[in-house]
């Protein structure tokens, strides 16, 4: 008999933590830098358990991470990022204060005027890459020193001679990361490596932009948000298709309104990040501009008050309004099983994102799922089909359920499958019940149809207090596929 993958998911209840963070981990008064950047990261994953969750996606010429997180437990999505310019990188301490803020306000520790933090995040997810360019970043901030001694005249030279590093905005090989977009690529006319502006000698050319082009088809956000500081204004409307330009424009009005910031009512020349998701995805896509122009320079972080009372809210309006505007192509966590395909799967051309696109368009994988997989293409040395075996094999929905799993006595457990299944597979047979000590019982009904199965709980329902596992196996589908081996589900009862 053939044999399939099959995906199975839950839908579960379970509990979150509940607990007051009263120690502030993101220092939002001095330079913030990458190196802060990754211990406050660290922090907030270990604080915030699986509201907080972080992905290394890539590595920048010099090897620096690049970082993705995910805050919330929304099935929409909407992206954000800072620091496309080095000098820029007060921008990283916004998106880095939000997830901070806007975990605490999901919590219940903070409060916001307009929208309830938990209400946003339990329907949309925000994703963050709160320093594309990590090492311009360093090199703004440090100079020549963070940087290996022989490319130090390349750069001296890029920067016009100069030793002074402060109004760098492009990455490490002088190469203009926010000019790196295919859309209007072909007018910018700067054509040699420099401090700014240099768009590269192809689009997508440097692996930080590579990094977000492959997030903007993964994820395949709702809205995004590319943060930048100079002038307080805002650009929205780069090659807008007149059946999108309502929504657009309704977006951008709202978001001005809570910020402050002006719309800018032109076209920009293109090659930006935003400008390739408005002409590229027709999706809506903000360029914001934090600050006063403080000059060839960063802004200086004594600012920041004034960004985050601009921005605050109006980061959570743009969260609520991707769950307003989703299609709603929900998809769970799912739980896999492996065979021998894996091997042809790894060995089919591509990027890594393209890659993980083909496992995501056979098996509809959950967005999580998507950025661990990615995550491992992006690190893994030497791949095997063996090593990528066992990566799907961790990506099992029940170990990353960190929390523990609570049903009332009554629970009736909704089961679905990415195939039709047999009706003999709909049985008891194939879904039954043990307790703690390992004794078999009789499970209430089984029922459903088609790729659904309602497992239902016993006679009285379950005890009080008590473990118990559901276990699922000899699954077949109409098209005589079969599930490779047994799965165990524990759970316990209020």
């Amino acid at each position: 008999m053939n044999k399939k993958w099959m995906i199975v998911f839950f839908i579960l209840a379970w509990t979150f933590p509940v607990s007051v963070h009263a120690d502030k981990i993101v220092n939002t008064n001095s330079t913030y830098t990458y190196e802060e950047m990754q211990g406050d990261l660290e922090q907030l994953d270990d604080t915030y358990g699986d509201l907080v969750e972080v992905f290394d996606i890539g590595d920048s010429v010099y090897d620096r991470d690049i970082y993705l997180v995910k805050l919330g437990y929304g099935d929409d999505h909407v992206l954000y990022n800072g620091s496309h310019h080095a000098r820029e990188w007060l921008t990283t301490i916004l998106n880095m204060n939000m997830i901070e803020e806007y975990a605490k306000g999901y919590l219940g520790e903070t409060s916001f005027p307009s929208y309830n933090a938990k209400q946003v995040l339990d329907d949309t997810s925000i994703w963050f890459v709160p320093m594309v360019n990590p090492d311009g970043v360093t090199l703004q901030q440090k100079g020549l020193s963070a940087f290996p001694e022989e490319v130090h005249d390349k750069l001296i030279e890029w920067n016009e001679g100069s030793t002074n590093f402060k109004r760098w905005k492009a990455n490490a090989q002088g190469i203009d990361l926010n000019r790196q977009y295919p859309s209007g690529w072909n007018n910018v006319t700067k054509t040699s490596r420099s401090y700014k502006n240099f768009k590269g000698d192809y689009p997508l050319q440097a692996p930080e932009a590579k990094v977000m082009r492959d997030l903007q088809y993964l994820l395949n956000p709702e809205l995004t948000i590319s943060y930048h500081t100079a002038g307080q204004i805002m650009y929205w409307n780069y090659r807008i298709e007149p059946e999108d330009y309502e929504r657009n424009s309704r977006i951008a009005r709202n978001y001005s309104r809570f910020s402050g910031y002006d719309l800018v009512q032109f076209e920009s020349n293109g090659s930006g990040y935003t400008d390739w998701v408005l002409d590229y995805w027709d999706q809506p896509a903000l360029t914001p501009e934090l600050a006063v122009y403080p000059g060839p320079t960063n802004v200086d972080p004594a600012r920041f008050p004034t960004a985050w009372e601009n921005n605050k809210v109006a980061g959570l309006y743009a969260a609520r309004e991707g769950f307003d505007i989703s299609d709603r192509d929900y998809r769970e966590k799912a739980e896999m099983w492996l065979d021998h395909r894996t091997k042809r799967l790894l060995e089919e051309e591509g990027e890594n994102y393209t890659r993980v696109q083909a496992l995501d368009e056979r098996y509809q994988l959950h967005p999580v799922q998507m950025m661990e997989l990615y995550s491992w293409y992006q690190s893994c040395q030497n791949c095997s089909a063996q090593s990528l075996s066992e990566e799907m094999e961790g990506l099992k929905a029940f170990d990353e359920w960190k929390e523990e799993k609570t049903v009332q006595p009554n629970h009736v457990f909704t089961v679905r499958f990415n195939t039709d299944l047999t009706a003999a597979s709909r049985s008891s047979e194939s879904f039954y019940l043990q307790t703690e000590n390992g004794e078999d019982m009789e499970t209430g009904a089984v029922q459903g149809g088609e790729d659904t199965v309602l497992v239902y709980p016993p006679k009285g329902g379950y005890e009080s207090r008590e473990t118990y596992s559901l276990y699922i196996k000899d699954i077949t589908s109409e098209e005589e596929y079969e599930m490779e081996k047994e799965i165990a589900f524990t759970f316990h009862v209020e």
